[in-house]
């Protein structure tokens, strides 16, 4: 069994992979029992978070803004508002970003009150 199609497991469950990689899966686990543990596994740990669901609602914006600071060239800088980013918001993370290690990634959070 290939580690992708381990890696590939919580899109399955959450309907969020490409039919290709879905297909791989699924071929996987007719094959493979302790991957369809690992599956049953996942999905009991995933089943205690539906409890919560409705009481945790993310910030309004959150895709569209994370998708932006994460174009973001850096060069150094690191305050919110050089980012176009509202003074509502402080800096909580600079990692560096996996497919080039020349960038980094700045995370931002909501300042707490």
């Amino acid at each position: 069994m290939s580690e992708s199609v381990r890696e590939n497991l919580l899109g399955y469950l959450l309907d969020a992979l490409e039919p290709e990689e879905a297909e791989q899966v699924h071929q996987a686990l007719q094959q493979t029992p302790r991957l369809n543990a690992e599956l049953e596994s996942l999905a009991a740990h995933l089943a205690e978070l539906e409890f919560d669901r409705d009481l945790h609602h993310p910030p309004p914006g959150l895709a569209a803004n994370t998708c932006r600071w994460l174009a973001l060239p850096i060069e150094g800088a690191r305050s919110a508002h050089s980012h176009g980013i509202d003074e509502d918001w402080e800096l909580h993370a600079v990692v560096p970003r996996p497919t080039d290690k020349n960038a980094e990634i700045v995370i931002y959070q909501r300042k707490q009150d």
